[in-house]
């Protein structure tokens, strides 16, 4: 904010990360605290902490979990700082392994910008499933966007800061700039038949049914089923994993349907 005289208090949120943000679809939740403030101009931070994950069943599953801590960044504005607000158009798709790429033509100024022109790059490799929030976009803008600030030919950038916001009239809950959803899968078990000779069938091939992986992305499986005498059993996919062109784990960008396959043992004429 800009300078008043009062202090700045860091709000009790925090950013929303993909993987908790799936989380929190699938019924997850969490309590937290967050402290931090600031009166004059400057910067400051905000720190996190007594952070608890809760599944489904309210079971406290915080240990299960790798969580990182990070400062916030709580700012004190001179009252010369300008501030240009602009609405970036949402940006929705189904993964797709590739970033999210803002251009020129993706945002707009709602207010702010009279006389001056402005460049934004979008900076944060963001390519994975989830959803990035004005909140998130906000707290943690810079690492975003790099922007320029021009009055004419003159980089005025230091004078300036941006925010992303809405129209007037606009619900801010429901705008979600960013959105990527999961990409729909179906794997299917292979089958596989033979006559009867006292020997184990069994079949580790599975086969992508329905719809395609994201360009680069590799798929391994892992199959569980065998039957020796003569009858019929069922070849399951029990584990499946898909890793990126980099050797990330990208399987969570997935809704994968999975089908099984039949191993047939038939009797010998």
């Amino acid at each position: 904010k800009k300078y008043d005289g009062t202090p700045l208090y860091a709000t009790n949120e925090i950013v929303e990360t993909s993987m908790l943000s799936m989380l929190l679809k699938m019924g997850y939740s969490y309590t937290v605290t967050v402290s931090g403030e600031i009166t004059d101009i400057g910067a400051g931070h905000s720190f996190a902490k007594d952070f608890v994950l809760y599944d489904m069943n309210k079971k406290d599953v915080t240990d299960e979990f790798n969580i990182k801590y990070l400062e916030g960044k709580l700012e004190i504005l001179s009252g010369d700082t300008k501030i240009i607000k602009i609405y970036l158009y949402e940006t929705k798709k189904v993964y797709d392994g590739m970033p999210i790429v803002i251009g020129d033509y993706d945002y707009e100024i709602i207010d702010g910008g009279d006389g001056v022109t402005l460049d934004i790059d979008f900076i944060m490799d963001v390519r994975n499933v989830g959803e990035i929030t004005l909140s998130m976009l906000n707290s943690n803008i810079e690492s975003y966007i790099k922007y320029t600030v021009y009055d004419g030919q003159n980089n005025v950038t230091a004078e300036y800061r941006v925010e992303f916001g809405v129209f007037d009239g606009m619900d801010e809950g429901s705008y979600v700039p960013i959105d990527i959803t999961k990409r729909k899968i179906t794997i299917t078990a292979a089958s596989a038949t033979k006559i009867y000779d006292g020997n184990v069938l069994e079949c580790d091939k599975a086969d992508v049914t329905f719809g395609v992986l994201a360009s680069g992305d590799v798929l391994t499986v892992f199959t569980e089923g065998s039957i020796t005498d003569v009858g019929e059993a069922l070849n399951i996919v029990k584990k499946c994993d898909i890793v990126n062109s980099s050797g990330a784990n990208v399987t969570n960008n997935y809704e994968i349907t999975l089908f099984d396959g039949t191993l047939t043992v038939t009797e010998k004429k």
